[in-house]
């Protein structure tokens, strides 16, 4: 017999872990008490008041929206590998219109004194190597991006450049999922792409550089926990319709807290706060509206809007903590975005429970999954291959 999927097709209603609710679970109303119980703590972190404006928007779309917005050199080759039997031929045709960079293609060759053996682009692409080609052209285009200017060259000619150190992020997403069949591992990559591109943005502009990629990093292995997560659980799901998105959507939920710190100095020391007050989640999303203006979830739905390789997962960014909101329901992006809620309840309660009444899983399923069916068998074997 076929092992059930954890979501079914059609949800029964609004029950709780395995069919019937547990005392409290889904309980808006106590939720809401719970809320105004610990709504004073709220207040006593510094400078949380109502802003006037919302300086985080201008902020936002002055120094961050040209930055992350890739060209289209960058954009059509991320395009052009996420075909694993991409051709030197497809990659020179894009390079072929930003002659800029054939140009810089050619010298690099050059600086390996096999110039004289390559006279098509093609060629020089072979001879580079397809992936070094790919990851050098993407990490010339970041820094000139963000920072301007020309790339730098040694003496003898050699370029000053290591595209390893300045996509570390997309490089190491990619090789965490090279191994699956179904890991969708181009994505990964245009992923960890965004967290290199912040983390440059954060080495020109936030004030506090340390603890700003502090920051980046934290968000960095909370996402790549909860995608690793919800790809164990996704898996289970037959017609679950954004498969190619679950991981690199998981990975970059939290991104608005990075866009946060980047503009603002306080906000790293505003999250490091909230963690020590250990107030609810709910309550944690108030204060950070009323301290900053704008919550981190919208930030990051922007975020993907510009990025424009996950414009087809902003909605779930968006809603992640909220997907019921979503119309559609449990279709498309709303399953895609409860499935974000889950993963991160779970990444942030991370337990290998057993049983179907472990105390663990109503903090999994909170009020914001009230209406999420899960199968509380298929849900507990998927969370126990997590490594």
């Amino acid at each position: 017999m076929a092992a059930r999927a954890p979501f079914p097709a059609k949800a029964p209603g609004p029950t709780g872990l395995g069919g019937a609710r547990p005392a409290g679970l889904g309980s808006r109303s106590a939720a809401a008490d719970d809320n105004r119980k610990v709504e004073d703590r709220v207040f006593s972190i510094p400078n949380i008041v109502q802003p006037k404006d919302c300086p985080a928007f201008s902020d936002f779309f002055e120094k961050v929206v040209p930055r992350i917005n890739l060209p289209y050199t960058s954009r059509h080759i991320i395009e052009a590998f996420s075909n694993i039997d991409v051709k030197a031929e497809r990659v020179a045709q894009i390079l072929r219109a930003n002659q800029y960079y054939e140009a810089i293609l050619f010298r690099i060759v050059e600086s390996l004194g096999k110039r004289e053996s390559v006279e098509r682009l093609e060629g020089a692409i072979v001879l580079l190597g397809m992936q070094n080609t790919r990851n050098t052209m993407i990490a010339l285009q970041l820094l000139r991006m963000v920072k301007g200017g020309h790339p730098e060259w040694t003496k003898e000619g050699k370029l000053k450049v290591n595209p390893a150190e300045v996509l570390k992020y997309a490089l190491r997403t990619e090789e965490l999922l090279s191994g699956r069949k179904d890991g969708y591992s181009d994505t990964a990559y245009a992923a960890g792409l965004i967290f290199d591109i912040l983390a440059l943005l954060a080495s020109e502009m936030a004030q506090d550089k340390k603890k700003t990629l502090a920051t980046i990093d934290a968000v960095y292995l909370h996402g790549l926990r909860t995608a690793q997560i919800a790809a164990e659980i996704s898996s289970s799901i037959p017609d679950f319709g954004f498969k190619k998105y679950v991981f690199s959507a998981c990975l970059i939920h939290d991104i608005g807290k990075i866009i946060h710190a980047i503009i603002n100095p306080a906000y790293s020391q505003f999250i490091e706060d909230s963690g020590k007050k250990e107030l609810p989640r709910q309550i944690r999303h108030f204060a950070e509206r009323q301290r900053f203006g704008v919550s981190h979830s919208l930030l990051g739905g922007l975020c993907c809007e510009y990025f424009h390789a996950f414009q087809p997962v902003q909605k779930a960014i968006l809603y992640h903590h909220n997907p019921y909101l979503i119309k559609g329901g449990m279709d498309g992006l709303g399953q895609l975005a409860s499935l974000i809620c889950l993963s991160t309840n779970i990444a942030n309660n991370f337990k290998k429970a057993e049983k179907a009444d472990d105390p663990i899983l109503p903090l999994w399923k909170g009020v914001e999954l009230a209406d999420f069916p899960v199968d509380v068998p298929s849900l507990l074997k998927a969370v126990s291959r997590v490594v």
